[in-house]
């Protein structure tokens, strides 16, 4: 028994070491930040969020050959539904993408010409709360998605920002070594309602 035991207590300590060098046990500061305008250059992920690599490693071939005429490009999420609410959390509904600035408006229109998958939206400048988390490896992932999205949603409504977070989308935006996450309430956010995917059910 203490065999099988040894490999499981290892792996364990490994992932306590991971979590300790990600600082899991103490959260990032929650604020409150404009966040700019910008056009979003996306396409709609119709599984669920654990396939979400495969739709970006697809965005990244996509963009490869014109990637240096933009002078900047973030890969970025949008998710639409809070997962705690949802029969089956990983069913939420999101949109893959890259944010692009304005003074790129002319390559992204030719870009999504080529590539009828993908759509542009103009976002306007938003009302956000915001986190800023590091991301080193798959326990980052899980650790986004089970603690720090709570959390923010968990500062909406403390601070009474919104009368149901829960349907507020949220911002993924991955850069090195990190991830930017928003949540915009207020003026435009209805903007940012994209995802043509029908809503995944939700607990009673």
């Amino acid at each position: 028994m203490w065999k099988i035991a040894v490999p499981v207590s290892i792996a364990a300590g490994f992932v306590i070491a991971d979590a300790y060098q990600h600082n899991f046990f103490r959260l990032s500061r929650i604020y409150e930040e404009d966040f700019p305008a910008r056009l979003y250059i996306y396409t709609q992920h119709p599984e669920g969020i654990a396939t979400l690599d495969k739709t970006f490693k697809d965005i990244k071939e996509d963009f490869a050959p014109i990637r240096g005429k933009f002078e900047s490009i973030q890969p970025a999420t949008i998710y639409f539904d809070d997962p705690d609410r949802l029969v089956n959390r990983q069913d939420v509904r999101s949109v893959a993408g890259v944010f692009v600035p304005h003074s790129n408006k002319k390559l992204a229109e030719d870009f999504v010409k080529v590539h009828k998958q993908y759509e542009i939206l103009d976002v306007p400048q938003l009302n956000t709360v915001k986190i800023v988390s590091p991301y080193r490896s798959m326990v980052s992932w899980y650790w986004l998605h089970r603690i720090v999205h709570s959390a923010i949603r968990e500062y909406v409504q403390e601070h009474n920002l919104s009368k149901d977070p829960s349907e507020l989308p949220l911002i993924n935006i991955s850069l090195h070594s990190k991830v930017e996450t928003y949540i915009p309430y207020g003026k435009n956010v209805e903007c940012l309602n994209i995802s043509k995917i029908p809503k995944p059910m939700t607990r009673e």
